[in-house]
Order: C-alpha cells, then structure tokens, then sequence
C-alpha cells in the first residue's frame, strides 16, 4: 500500500503529467522539454528524476547530448504496473487534448519539432554554408581559433566531437586531429562536414605563424 501511495503521489502532480504526456510523443532533451513546458530547467529535471526513479522514463546519451523518453517494458526500466496504468493515462491524455494547457504545450512541442528538423537539414544537409550555422555553442569557434594563436600546433583529440564543428575549428591550428564519437551516424555527418570544407579550402590544418624569436 505505500509503494501505491507514493506512486500516485508521483502521478499526481500536473506538470509531471504533462511532462509524461509530451514524452509520449517522442524522446526530447532538457531544453526542448523545458520549452514546450514553460518550467524553470532545474523544475524539469527534478521531475524527470523522479520519472526516471520511478520506471516511467528512460535517459539515452546520444552525440552529446542526454534525451529522454518512455520507459516501454519492465526490461527496459518500466515497471510491471505500467501495463495498467499507461492505457488509463492515455485515455486521460486524449480526452484532454482540448485543455488550453494541454493545447500551448502542443503548439510548443511542434514549434520544437520544427525547429529541430529544420536545424539537421541545415547542419546536415549537402548545402551546408557557414552563413547558415545555427548550432548551439557557436562560441567554442571563436575560442578555438583565439586558442590557434597562443598555442604551438599540436596534436588534439576532439571526444564526443559530434557533428565535427568544433573538429574543424581546431584543424585551422592544429598539427593533426583525432574526432572521436559513439554515434556512428553523427560519424557520418561529421566526415560529410570534413569534405566540404575540405572542397571549400577551409579545413587544412594549418598552424600559426611562429612567435619571433627573443635574443
């Protein structure tokens, strides 16, 4: 009775509802769960621990980044009780599809969607152009080349380079660059990134010219 107790209780909170109702959905990260929420960062993943605990969500690493979604099966962290609970959560979810908050955070998960779409076409996409560059963290490029002149070329290794931006950067400076990912399909984005700039003239590494010598 108190595993079932505190179960409910879990259940019983509605931004925890409407955060298992957007999972759902699909699988998001932190971010896009925070923006279709509208809830502080540090509310979200408080309650996605939770979740987790519980069994009702999974957290996947993938080229980088930490995603979220719904646990499916005992064997995969949910728990035997989901195959009661999730059919009634479901019609619950359905039969408030025309809540206003339920109808915002539709609207907002779309917008995220789209977003995201839009930004693997762009980073991933055979058109590819600098110009175009919307990925996040934009500011490692300029430290990369600032760290090009105060630095000898050397040997660096890029781990968890994922799609290869910051890769390229330090081939501007560096001697010679390993790129290092578990994500065999990010792998592949990042080569595809590597040849074009490498077509555009742009990806030969090359080191800074040399400090003069004092006497």
């Amino acid at each position: 009775m108190k595993a079932a107790s505190a179960l409910y209780r879990l259940l019983g909170d509605e931004a925890r509802l409407r955060l298992l109702r957007v999972l759902s959905r699909g699988r998001l990260n932190v971010t896009e769960l925070t923006g279709v929420l509208g809830l502080a960062q540090s509310g979200v993943s408080r309650h996605l621990g939770l979740l987790k605990d519980a069994g009702f969500v999974v957290e996947e690493k993938d080229a980088g980044f930490t995603y979220y979604r719904l646990a499916t099966s005992p064997n995969d962290g949910g728990r035997p009780a989901d195959a009661v609970l999730w059919p009634m959560l479901t019609t619950q979810f359905e039969a408030s599809a025309a809540d206003p908050a339920v109808r915002a955070d539709e609207a907002r998960l779309q917008e995220v969607l789209r977003v995201r779409k839009e930004n693997f076409e762009i980073h991933a996409g055979p058109d590819t152009r600098d110009a175009r560059q919307l990925v996040p963290g934009r500011s490692w490029a300029a430290w990369s080349r600032a760290l090009g002149l105060l630095m000898p070329p050397l040997k660096v290794a890029d781990l968890g380079c994922g799609e290869g931006y910051l890769t390229i950067e330090a081939a501007r400076w560096a001697s010679h660059v390993i790129a290092v990912d578990r994500s065999d399909a990010v792998l592949d984005r990042a080569r595809a990134l590597a040849r074009r700039r490498r077509g555009a003239g742009t990806s030969r590494a090359r080191a800074p010219p040399a400090p003069p010598r004092r006497s």
